[in-house]
């Protein structure tokens, strides 16, 4: 990725501030490459600026960008962040609350997840944590919100507070993505595992062979080759989901997020099966379009034995090349 240099960011800043002097713009009236162009300068602000410690200019530049685009919750948000960093603590609240006026304000007009989930971290900010969970309260009873919130959303949410947030907060912004994409790209995908799990733990609850299609959870590339296997032949002689034969029950005790990036991640899950020791599966997980054509977390693969030191580790992908390779020499 090509990052913008300071001066690059000025230039981009007054640009857009020129370009926009003679009337102040709300973000409704953007279209959509202007909003792109919104996100573009936000990004490089942060980037180049904030996370190099360089706060008093990109203050400067937050505070030109916010002249302009003067309803735009976000830009609010992100000063908060460096006037606390600052040390201005009554600015930085004020600016707290600014930005969740202005979230409210675009909830009021049309009810959206990520700007409530953004409305309810201000609360945490600005009120508390017994008051950020008395929100996720509110947006679990919104019925906006049932077909894309769901419990293991707020389960991940839950796990939020001001402790932990001001634990980022210490140092630099090198530590913290102030557009949130960082924290909120990993809450998607340990949301997207719990998920998949509560999807498989319903299933499985008679412990009679389930109706669920497990491969509905599986990536493009790997629903082909799994689509490859035999249908008489018992290729793979465990339940990739829990690294196992049997079990007792199916529970997700830790996801452990690495690698991240936009569109690629790997989790650590540890799933307790009722044994003695639980299972410990690596995911290789891909952004893409599932069975709705709708974008989300995909199994790209499964990594098994990470833990088992004495036991070679091995791939779902690399048992299904094997068998494909085995057939192809029979023929």
């Amino acid at each position: 990725m090509v990052r913008f240099t300071f001066f690059s960011v000025l230039a981009l800043v007054c640009m857009m501030f020129f370009s926009c002097s003679e009337s102040k713009k709300s973000i409704a009236e953007l279209t959509t490459e202007e909003l792109a162009a919104l996100d573009s300068t936000k990004n490089a602000i942060q980037n180049t600026l904030l996370n190099e410690g360089k706060f008093e200019e990109g203050l400067n530049a937050l505070q030109t960008l916010q002249e302009q685009y003067f309803d735009d919750p976000q830009i609010p948000f992100i000063k908060a962040f460096v006037l606390d960093t600052l040390g201005q603590k009554e600015e930085a609240q004020k600016s707290f609350e600014e930005s969740r006026v202005l979230f409210d304000q675009s909830l009021a007009k049309e009810p959206n997840l990520k700007n409530a989930i953004n409305r309810a971290f201000c609360t945490l900010l600005i009120d508390g944590d017994e008051a950020y969970q008395k929100e996720l309260n509110g947006l679990e009873e919104n019925a906006a919100y049932k077909d894309s919130l769901n419990m293991n959303t707020i389960m991940v949410l839950r796990m939020m507070n001001t402790a932990t947030l001001n634990e980022m907060k210490k140092g630099s912004f090198g530590n913290m993505n102030l557009r949130g994409s960082d924290n909120q790209l990993e809450e998607e995908v340990k949301a997207r595992i719990y998920d998949i799990y509560q999807q498989i733990s319903e299933a499985y609850a008679d412990f009679t062979s389930s109706t669920l299609n497990t491969s509905k959870f599986f990536s493009s590339t790997l629903k082909k080759l799994w689509n490859q296997l035999p249908d008489d032949d018992l290729v793979v002689d465990f339940d990739p989901f829990i690294d196992a034969q049997d079990f007792d029950h199916i529970s997700v005790t830790d996801i452990e997020v690495t690698n991240l990036q936009e569109k690629r991640a790997d989790a650590k899950v540890t799933v307790d099966i009722g044994f003695t020791e639980p299972s410990i599966i690596v995911f290789k997980m891909v952004k893409e379009l599932d069975e709705n054509k709708t974008p989300n977390w995909m199994i790209n693969d499964f990594v098994f034995n990470t833990e088992k030191k004495k036991q070679r580790i091995f791939t779902l992908t690399s048992i299904i090349l094997r068998n494909i390779a085995k057939n192809v020499e029979k023929e």
